[in-house]
């Protein structure tokens, strides 16, 4: 098997890619914060965008 690194799939319903700078606000916004979306995921609620900026930093490099 050959290793390509991290590929974009799309169909007409899904876009799956990795994260970019452009994300951080939505992915804070829609469920790093949300305490439903958290519940039962190994990290804790996001309590500032701050925090989804440094983990988000970490996935981005």
């Amino acid at each position: 098997m050959k290793h390509l690194g991290t590929v974009a799939l799309e169909t007409d319903r899904l876009i799956l890619r990795r994260f970019t700078e452009d994300d951080i606000q939505a992915a804070y916004n829609n469920w790093t914060s949300d305490d439903r979306v958290t519940e039962y995921l190994r990290w804790p609620t996001h309590a500032s965008i701050d925090i989804t900026r440094r983990v988000m930093s970490v996935q981005l490099a």
